[in-house]
């Protein structure tokens, strides 16, 4: 009996202590729960007091979620955010609690229903504002949409969250199945034993895991190819939209960093030539012998090469015999580096008549050369 009469009372102390966090007044914060009125409807949002903007996804799983309409009292949760840089607060409906005053209208109809008076009203829960305090909190989630800019992730907190790109901070460019883990400020509630409430924000989203690993290309396609490990028989996927200065050929040795992903295991974020690839293909070239001089040029009929791995070749010897002898040479411009450069325009003699001019390609024509490819230019010299 007195080990009964003991936890009974220590069942109590558990109940006046977890009441006693619920009550506990809280300063005024950015995170607050209050009520307004929905002051217009839209297609795709409503506004409530005339200053919240409120998607209508968020009204999903409500009883406005069928029909809404102006006037209607709801109760929300939302957080407040000053820009560090300019300043300016604003304002973000998080959730719609409940909806408070219900007059909806169906077709011509209209039904209102009528209070019960002989209940008494809790108004200190539906007209007054409840602070809560925030902190930061990892949620692990999938990718499940991205539309205009807005990713959707599935967590386990409840219902997707969305997040927004251009004002998150991110180490890489989610797609579709990527596993993530979001860097989230939450709501410290503490009608909840784990204090774990709404998430309030995403700061940040980052990969569950990156993996990085050296490879061979083993297939390409138009929109992307495959990968395989080296010393396994396991394949990474590439897409070519994450491709900036290096187009993947077949047998290429590459390095890689990948995601682990839903859909397809691994998706590669990053592919890039490895350097030792590059030196051996250009020592295998067939189009450029390598000759030794003791002034350390490194190819024949060489007119230029530079540090960023650009080098240009031609013969310009000529013996002109009269006035009216014309001859044509040939220049290649090769990138022997691994980073892709870009060729502006080129830029021949300022004379009003010239002894070189470019027949090909125009003289303005831009140019992307990628490692390992080059390009041709033939001029005239009289």
């Amino acid at each position: 009996m007195y080990e009964e009469k003991l936890q009974q009372e220590d069942e109590h102390d558990d109940v006046k202590k977890q009441e006693q966090i619920v009550k506990q007044t809280v300063e005024p914060t950015d995170c607050f729960q209050t009520t307004g009125t929905i002051t217009e409807v839209r297609a795709d949002y409503i506004i409530i007091d005339g200053i919240y903007f409120v998607p209508k996804t968020l009204l999903k799983n409500t009883e406005a979620g069928v029909h809404v309409e102006e006037n209607t009292k709801l109760q929300f949760l939302a957080n407040r955010k000053t820009d560090p840089l300019s300043g300016e607060t604003s304002t973000k409906v998080v959730k719609i609690i409940s909806v408070l005053g219900k007059h909806w209208s169906v077709g011509d109809t209209a039904a209102t229903e009528e209070e019960d008076w002989t209940q008494p009203s809790d108004t200190t829960t539906t007209n007054t504002t409840t602070y809560y305090k925030s902190n930061r909190r990892r949620e692990p989630g999938t990718v499940i949409g991205n539309e205009n800019d807005i990713l959707m992730v599935e967590t386990d907190a409840g219902d997707p969250i969305s997040v927004n790109i251009d004002k998150t901070s991110m180490s890489f460019v989610p797609a579709m199945g990527d596993y993530v883990t979001l860097d989230c400020v939450v709501q410290m509630d503490g009608k909840f034993v784990d204090f774990k409430g709404e998430v309030l924000e995403v700061v940040g989203i980052e990969p569950t895991r990156i993996v990085s690993d050296i490879g061979t290309v083993v297939a390409i396609e138009q929109e992307g190819g495959e990968i395989r490990i080296t010393g396994s028989n396991s394949t990474v996927i590439y897409q070519t939209t994450i491709l900036t200065d290096y187009r993947p050929k077949t047998g290429d040795r590459v390095e890689f960093k990948a995601v682990e992903n839903k859909h397809v295991r691994m998706r590669c974020i990053s592919v890039k030539l490895l350097s030792s690839a590059i030196m051996k293909t250009l020592e295998n070239s067939p189009s450029q012998p390598l000759v030794k001089y003791d002034n350390n040029r490194q190819t024949a009929n060489s007119l230029w090469q530079d540090k960023h791995g650009i080098r240009i070749t031609g013969d310009f010897d000529v013996t002109l015999k009269d006035g009216q002898d014309r001859e044509c040479r040939k220049v290649v411009i090769k990138n022997e580096s691994d980073k892709q450069h870009k060729i502006l325009k080129m830029l021949g003699p300022k004379a009003e008549m010239p002894q070189v001019c470019l027949k090909t390609p125009f003289a303005h024509a831009q140019t992307f050369l990628f490692p390992g490819e080059s390009i041709e230019y033939e001029f005239e010299i009289s």
